[in-house]
């Protein structure tokens, strides 16, 4: 029996990313547009199907050639006689073709790349941050005329000594046209699309069922409450697949979203202006430690109005100018009439005298 993990030379506890290290390690070797030795086709073949399985284990997916993308199969595969029957023949088809590329048109090909963006993503951050943060102590150095900023300079440059030598090799994934490459291929994920959307749902929630003047001991409930709907529509409904995605979408996004849309409504066809014009103070939080007798005293972003105007009404009152509001004392709020009947804040001034 073909032992997948000795081939790509890992023990059967790898991680997800320590066999997608071992796959480039051991594809680079024995892709014959760089390798010398007269197996290496076959030898890159079983790598590649080694890779295939393994990848499948560790995330239930197999290589769609329609989509180009690594997705669930129609049919899951359960034991590992299944994928050799159905998956194995299929996968050394793929590492044949790709054996006869060019090795820099095999590593941008998208079977190549699809698993590997995040990654890439990743090592790039961690490279430039490191280069930030070799490179800054030396400006705010020369900027303050000290030599402590060039000794950690020096300092940072040696301990980065591993990130600098990866970056030079040729497998790196230290370059710019991957990390867009790899940026671009995230984007279009439907993932991306659906944390876009789950983004978009809480910037509603705050900048409009917020400035709604509803209790937030309303509204955060019943935004609970749909949330909790959709998993139990995803749970209920027959038609509906059950995986990781869908109870997202209908959770986080489609039902709470067609809540939140009254809010909307109500809010974009909101008329018959009017204002209102408050004294306000910052509500502050008292800290107490045991290292100091004195409590600290942190000032919020909440305004506690004259005769306790909107008390209920935390959304009215929870701004996000915290420093404009600290050399301020009036609020002038710029009331609506909604759609639906109730009332919307649109926006707000601070002022410093009537």
């Amino acid at each position: 029996m073909t032992n997948y993990y000795k081939i790509l030379g890992i023990s059967h506890k790898a991680s997800l990313a320590e066999i997608k290290k071992a796959y480039r390690k051991k594809a680079r070797l024995y892709h014959p547009d760089v390798s010398k030795e007269p197996e290496a086709e076959d030898k890159f073949v079983e790598v590649n199907e080694a890779y295939e399985y393994l990848l499948y284990r560790k995330t239930g997916k197999v290589y769609s050639e329609p989509h180009k993308k690594y997705e669930a199969p129609v049919r899951p595969v359960k034991t590992r006689e299944d994928w050799i029957r159905e998956q194995q023949q299929e996968a050394r088809q793929r590492a044949r073709h790709h054996a006869q590329m060019k090795y820099q048109k095999f590593k941008n090909s998208s079977y190549y790349k699809n698993e590997l963006a995040l990654e890439i993503i990743g090592d790039n951050f961690m490279f430039y941050s490191m280069v930030a943060f070799t490179l800054i102590p030396s400006a705010v150095g020369l900027h303050f005329q000290s030599l402590y900023g060039l000794a950690v300079t020096l300092l940072m440059a040696a301990i980065g000594i591993p990130f600098w030598r990866g970056a030079l090799k040729d497998d790196s994934n230290i370059r710019l046209s991957l990390l867009f490459s790899a940026i671009l291929k995230i984007v279009k994920t439907k993932v991306f699309r659906l944390f876009l959307m789950i983004a978009l749902n809480l910037v509603i929630f705050i900048k409009i069922v917020m400035h709604t003047l509803l209790p937030l001991e309303i509204t955060f409930p019943l935004l609970l409450v749909s949330i909790a709907g959709g998993y139990t529509l995803v749970h209920k409904h027959p038609k509906i697949k059950k995986n990781a995605y869908t109870r997202t979408l209908f959770a986080f996004v489609l039902v709470p979203g067609a809540y939140q849309f009254l809010f909307v409504i109500n809010f974009l066809f909101a008329g018959n202006p009017s204002t209102e014009t408050y004294r306000y103070r910052l509500k502050t939080t008292k800290t107490y430690t045991n290292r100091h007798s004195k409590p600290r005293i942190d000032k919020t972003p909440i305004l506690q109005l004259e005769n306790d105007a909107y008390d209920k009404y935390l959304g009215i009152r929870f701004l996000w100018s915290p420093e404009k509001m600290r050399f301020g004392r009036y609020i002038e709020y710029h009331f609506y009439e909604g759609l639906l009947g109730v009332r919307v804040m649109k926006s707000y001034n601070i002022i410093d005298k009537l």
